[in-house]
């Protein structure tokens, strides 16, 4: 009973996060758009409403997510990455990517813009969740449970880096850094690759 209580405590402070999270997005989207968009396009909420129509879609797939057994993700880690690394390539070549202000980072059809690195953000996430749950045992051993996701990982923070987008690539660094050491990787691998890459994020 106290660990029902304990989850549904957890779901109902990460709905409330959630919910600040998006008013707080809402509100900066507008104070900082609708001067430029009233301005440019003449129409102050331009923004705002372009920001809304994709919220609003972003809840409507949400909730077809959460209808999905996750375990079912397992059977996309794979196609998932070879799509994502396909992807990343792709947009590093002139004519393909779009570059703005000197980042190569997207794909533009029309009305539509699409980032790969956020497809590959998930791709990712889910192989390292996959690795671990199915590595378990070694995820101590620096050849068989650290050093696998490690290098997967790093062929696309390298990547994610040559657009460049170092906001996404620290983003993803943290994200899986925190699922090794929730998994059991001993800490003084994960030290030792942030010393080790550090003078690379410093260039």
């Amino acid at each position: 009973m106290r660990s029902l209580n304990m989850a549904r405590n957890n779901r109902i402070n990460l709905f409330i996060t959630t919910f600040v999270l998006i008013c707080i997005g809402i509100v900066m989207i507008y104070s900082s758009s609708s001067i430029y968009a009233w301005e440019r396009y003449k129409d102050g909420f331009f923004f705002l409403k372009r920001h809304l129509s994709f919220f609003i879609i972003g809840i409507f797939l949400t909730f077809i997510v959460m209808c999905i057994d996750y375990k079912r993700f397992r059977r996309w880690a794979k196609p998932g990455l070879i799509l994502s690394f396909l992807l990343l390539v792709l947009v590093l070549i002139p004519g393909l990517g779009r570059e703005v202000a000197g980042a190569r980072r997207w794909f533009r059809f029309k009305f539509i813009s699409f980032q790969p690195s956020e497809l590959a953000n998930i791709a990712i996430i889910i192989y390292v969740a996959d690795f671990i749950s199915r590595k378990y045992e070694h995820i101590r051993s620096f050849w068989k449970g650290f050093l696998p996701p490690m290098v997967m990982a790093g062929v696309f923070m390298l990547l994610i880096l040559m657009q460049p987008d170092l906001g996404t690539l620290l983003a993803l660094g943290i994200v899986v850094f925190i699922m090794l050491f929730v998994a059991g990787v001993r800490l003084s691998y994960l030290l030792s690759i942030i010393l080790t890459s550090l003078p690379l994020l410093y260039i």
